[in-house]
């Protein structure tokens, strides 16, 4: 499927990539600290995965199809 997203797009879904991976840091720390290492690897490990996707953004290596924004944008 064509990917029709523009810089604008790029933009936004970096943004709300990089807000979720936050909260999954936050999550991970949280459940360490309370001794929770399984959940904590996984949040750890969902927050590395965003990241990896912006980098994939920037670099213009990452395809996802546009009905797909709404999600990360909050529209769901």
């Amino acid at each position: 499927m064509a990917n029709s997203r523009d810089d604008r797009d790029d933009i936004n879904l970096i943004k709300a990539f990089a807000k979720k991976s936050r909260n999954d840091l936050k999550s991970a720390e949280l459940l360490c600290g309370i001794g929770n290492h399984a959940d904590a690897a996984y949040h750890a490990q969902q927050c590395a995965e965003k990241i990896t996707k912006c980098v994939l953004i920037i670099n213009n290596k990452f395809a996802l199809n546009t009905s797909c924004f709404k999600y990360f944008w909050g529209g769901h």
